[in-house]
């Protein structure tokens, strides 16, 4: 009886102990506070302090004057089972536009998890985020991008922190669409730390050579679901440690250029744990990019596209109008054999027609005895020098 009055009595006192805001209701350790009837929100009017924060229905401004105190927060008091969380949802059924300046989230540096989800954004100034310094996971999940300042990260550094319960060090973009296409140059310039980068469903038509060029101690990138067709060669040459990459539901346009990454995945053991299906060209139709690369580009020589292996020397790539000027070099040195044969063959026969071989002496010695054929053919009848002819007789000598 006495153990039952104790808790009874403690659970009276836990219950008397939890204070919140107009506005706002307390479940299980997490404080949901509906904006639109809050501001400004007072962190002195939680108990427990407001570890957990949810904040909904969203579309306006965070500015340091409508949440105030924050710096005075007790971490001390934390629940060391959870991270500290702010979540904010932005208006039901879309239309909640969320304003930043470089003072929105004063006081909030001691939270190590944000995420931002259904809110759409006009523009997105620099430092935006600064106030939350070192976290453990942010991420924007749904909503538009109109317009983000490259510095828009400036001041936030993603890590993983061991001190949690479950370290992360992830950044992600999921379900956004980017209205530009693509994201600005520079904009994950200090992801120095992350260890997972996600960039999904969020319409990235181009992902630029630099994009990651900051990622060193990134694990795991995830690209699924995006409408790029291929990729700039060597996008994950600064992840030194990268373990997997994800692109699942991408239309690739495959060749043997833009399926560079199958090599150097392979030659540096990363998994690429989804599949990769041809779009383009039409010939490979549905082909899987590895069926691809190995009947194309894996078999035989290496060339650039545009090139072809040439057949006698095995490594020399040559262009197609280099293969027509070979082929025409060897049709004229055939000609020019060809020439040169019948040109011999006639001169042969027209010397044997001219007698150029000369003939043969009569009396079968040697000696001049003979007669001899002149310059026509005809054999000379002329006398030696000093005699005369004979006199022919005639019927009455």
């Amino acid at each position: 009886m006495l153990k039952l009055v104790v808790w009874v009595g403690v659970m009276v006192g836990v219950a008397l102990a939890i204070t919140k805001p107009n506005g706002c209701t307390y479940s299980s350790g997490v404080f949901t506070c509906d904006y639109r009837y809050v501001l400004p929100l007072d962190a002195n009017a939680f108990t427990p302090e407001p570890q957990r924060l949810v904040i909904e229905e969203v579309s306006g401004t965070f500015s340091s004057t409508d949440f105030v105190n924050f710096n005075n927060v007790n971490k001390s008091a934390f629940d060391i089972n959870f991270p500290a969380e702010l979540t904010i949802y932005c208006t039901t059924g879309g239309g909640g536009l969320l304003n930043l300046d470089s003072t929105s989230f004063t006081g909030m540096g001691f939270y190590n998890e944000i995420r931002i989800i259904n809110c759409e954004f006009t523009a997105i100034a620099a430092s935006a985020f600064a106030n939350f310094g070192s976290v453990n996971h942010f991420s924007f999940e749904g909503g538009n991008m109109d317009g983000i300042d490259s510095d828009a990260l400036l001041g936030l550094n993603v890590i993983k922190d061991l001190s949690l319960p479950s370290p992360k060090g992830s950044f992600a973009l999921i379900d956004v669409d980017l209205v530009p296409g693509g994201l600005p140059a520079g904009f994950l310039s200090n992801m120095t730390q992350a260890h997972e980068l996600t960039l999904t469903n969020s319409r990235l038509y181009t992902i630029d050579l630099d994009t990651f060029s900051a990622a060193a101690t990134v694990k795991k990138f995830n690209l699924d679901n995006n409408p790029f067709t291929y990729l700039p060669d060597n996008l994950f040459s600064a992840a030194k440690g990268l373990g997997a990459v994800s692109m699942a539901g991408i239309s690739w346009e495959c060749t043997c250029n833009n399926l560079w990454f199958l090599k150097h995945f392979s030659d540096n053991d990363i998994l690429f744990n989804s599949p990769a299906t041809c779009t383009l060209p039409s010939s490979h139709f549905g082909a899987t990019a590895y069926k691809y690369y190995s009947d194309i580009c894996d078999s035989g020589p290496k060339c650039a596209e545009g090139t072809i292996p040439s057949v006698d020397v095995g490594v020399t790539c040559l262009t197609v109008l280099q293969i027509i000027i070979y082929v025409l070099a060897v049709f004229a040195f055939g000609f020019g054999i060809t020439a040169l044969i019948i040109a011999c063959q006639t001169r042969s026969k027209l010397k044997a027609m001219s007698g150029g071989g000369g003939g043969k002496k009569a009396g079968g010695g040697g000696g001049g005895g003979g007669p001899k054929r002149g310059g026509n053919n005809r054999v000379s009848q002329r006398p030696p020098a000093g005699t005369r002819p004979p006199v022919k007789k005639n019927a009455f000598n």
